[in-house]
């Protein structure tokens, strides 16, 4: 029975209402959706692009038949596919599943590890967004089919917890304000990967070969060191195989807090040799003081000492002739930048970076205007409409869609068939994403908010409970390991300059509550008795020892008070102040979005930004805290917890 969602047939030529005849070929056209052959093809292809890249994509039917009444007429359905792309991005897929009866959209690019939570957040949209055309029992006239990917054959082991936090090296850094990082989160779990993520093969192998070789050199050293001493190499290594094990896991771990596995960083000796001097002194003193109750385990004075003396000059020798040799040496993928607008320059600037995965071939505009206006530093090679040709001329596996987001359905269309062909198209936000750590809120807008993976965590409330008897735990512990050195804290205060040990002061906390953080008092009385104003380098309200204590994040410990009382957590987003988040509510995009959390002792931003003291550097840190909520997971805390470690001792970023 062909009840069309018109509410009439295809024989009924005049009728009533005065509804013209259901022409399909005139209703696409007008509509820009696919027709059944065509959508249907797409949809064959998304099932084998699954397969290859081990991602899965959504497909949703919404059963129009009977939904709209008989009084209704095409104009009315076309309103229903008006409130799809509406709720859609370019990259999704939308049209007939059966002429007439049912309509079909494609959701791609969806969260790779809980499906599940997207698939409900996309159905609750669109009955939201459908609402006035749905009956009753709508919610059946709705279905969701999440095409799943066989996660038992895994080529990417341990890549899915790969964790490395890439920076541009320093003249660039300067430049873009950028960093690269490249998070296990967007790896893929199949046997042959995606173009766009070969790269992570690349860093997996660089970063496996600069572990082997810290292996390798302190497995020497603590070797050579006990076999002097003992004077038999065979009782240097079974006795002491278990001190070995516990050593280079003492020194991976604090290599890692260092910073020295980040193989994106540019290995210079002037930045290397503080941080491997640190993290060895750190591990050795770690590794003295256990070894100080297992006497079977003691290497010996001479074995340890050599540890010092030369494991450093070694690492950092061995991390310098890395960078020579093979640090740039990653595999890079031809792409090609869609849009050579504002967004276009944008990505293309971050992509020049020696340590991109990426090498761009070139930009294809908009318009044809814009194949004579300036791209920065890539070519212009045409527009959107001539990809095909482009792309065969170039030798390319991905473009990287940066079109503005009233791109005509045509440049759509253009893409998409691109797509089909085997051409890897991933949005420039998500690229950006990936290689940063960041949220590009300056290029990005609700529909992609909605859309994105993540942000599921924020309502599960068994891991906010976990986090909430983490927070308590871990702070229980800080504050009584800490109290000697809070007391100093408060004498030096007291003897230093007049006034309170203590400082508090009204923070926004999560959704939008204010309430008063506690810090030990780092500036002169009555600093601001002028008003809020931002701390700056070099700043002369801060005391002499509040110089110190900040430089050390000292002054950050009694805000483990606040998270006793549930106003604050360990890890998240930094309280800003309520003078501050106002202003800054009205210039950046976004920024009330970091309230959907509780605020952080540390954070994402804190380990990977440096102080912040404008609205530029507010906007950047958003970025970060962006990107924070919505991959927040354990794991991240951790990671986020065992770097601000490194940041405390190294002191970086304080004013």
């Amino acid at each position: 029975m062909l009840l069309s969602l018109l509410g009439m047939n295809k024989s009924r030529n005049n009728n009533a209402s005065g509804c013209a005849v259901f022409d399909a070929s005139a209703f696409n056209k007008k509509f820009r959706i696919l027709s059944e052959d065509d959508f249907n093809r797409v949809l064959v292809s998304e099932k084998e692009r699954a397969k290859r890249s081990g991602r899965h994509f959504i497909l949703m039917t919404l059963d129009v038949e009977n939904i709209l009444n008989e009084g209704q007429c095409i104009e009315d359905t076309g309103q229903v596919f008006v409130e799809l792309k509406k709720n859609t991005r370019n990259i999704d897929v939308i049209g007939w599943k059966k002429e007439g009866r049912s309509i079909g959209v494609i959701f791609t690019e969806i969260n790779l590890f809980d499906p599940e939570s997207t698939k409900k957040r996309l159905r609750d949209k669109m009955l939201r967004g459908l609402a006035r055309w749905l009956p009753e029992n709508g919610e059946s006239k709705i279905d969701m089919i999440i095409f799943p990917v066989n996660r038992e054959s895994k080529s990417y082991k341990g890549i899915e917890d790969l964790s490395m936090v890439s920076d541009l090296e320093e003249e660039s850094l300067e430049k873009s304000g950028f960093s690269v990082t490249v998070e296990g989160d967007s790896a893929t779990e199949n046997n042959q990967p995606a173009a766009s993520e070969d790269f992570l093969y690349g860093f997996a192998k660089q970063k496996l070969l600069l572990f082997l070789g810290d292996v390798a050199i302190i497995s020497l050293f603590i070797v050579a060191g006990t076999w002097i001493r003992l004077g038999n190499p065979a009782e240097a290594l079974w006795p002491f195989s278990g001190a070995l094990a516990f050593s280079l896991l003492v020194y991976f771990c604090v290599f890692y807090v260092f910073d020295l596995y980040n193989i994106g960083r540019a290995f210079k000796m002037r930045e290397t040799f503080p941080r491997v001097l640190v993290a060895v002194l750190l591990g050795l003193g770690f590794e003295t003081a256990v070894f100080s109750f297992m006497p079977q385990w003691q290497f010996g004075k001479w074995a340890l000492a050599a540890q010092l003396a030369v494991a450093v000059s070694v690492i950092c020798g061995w991390r310098v002739l890395y960078a020579k040799l093979f640090q740039k040496k990653i595999p890079k993928v031809g792409a090609l930048i869609l849009g050579a607008g504002k967004r276009g320059k944008f990505i293309t600037r971050l992509l020049n970076s020696p340590f991109s995965p990426y090498q761009i071939k070139g930009v294809l505009g908009d318009s044809p205007a814009d194949v004579h206006s300036d791209s920065g530093s890539a070519a212009i090679l045409g527009t959107i409409d001539q990809l095909d040709s482009v792309s065969e001329k170039v030798w390319i596996k991905a473009a990287i869609l940066a079109t503005s987001r009233n791109a005509s359905p045509d440049l759509v269309r253009k893409v998409l068939n691109a797509r089909l062909k085997g051409l890897d198209v991933v949005e420039m936000a998500t690229v950006y994403e990936r290689l940063t750590g960041r949220i590009p809120v300056e290029h990005i807008e609700d529909q992609w908010l909605l859309f994105a993976d993540g942000f599921y965590l924020i309502s599960k409330e068994y891991i906010q409970r976990i986090k909430r008897l983490g927070d308590i735990l871990v702070a229980g512990g800080v504050l009584l390991m800490s109290l000697p050195l809070m007391a100093v804290t408060m004498l030096a205060i007291r003897l230093d300059t007049p006034g309170e040990v203590f400082y508090r002061q009204n923070r926004v906390g999560k959704g939008g509550k204010i309430f008063k953080i506690v810090k030990f008092r780092s500036m002169v009385q009555d600093a601001e008795a002028q008003g809020a104003k931002w701390a700056e380098k070099g700043d002369s309200r801060v005391t002499r020892v509040g110089h110190w204590i900040r430089k050390f994040r000292i002054d950050e410990l009694p805000q483990l008070w606040n998270v006793f009382k549930g106003e604050m957590t360990l890890v998240g987003p930094r309280p800003e102040r309520p003078e501050f988040v106002k202003d800054l509510e009205k210039v950046i995009p976004y920024y009330g979005v970091r309230h959907a959390v509780p605020p952080g002792v540390t954070g994402w931003a804190q380990v990977n930004y440096p102080y912040g003291a404008s609205v530029q550097d507010a906007l950047n840190k958003l970025e970060y805290d962006l990107y924070y909520i919505k991959n927040m997971s354990l794991l991240l805390d951790i990671k986020i917890a065992l770097k601000t470690i490194g940041v405390i001792l190294l002191g970086d970023g304080a004013r």
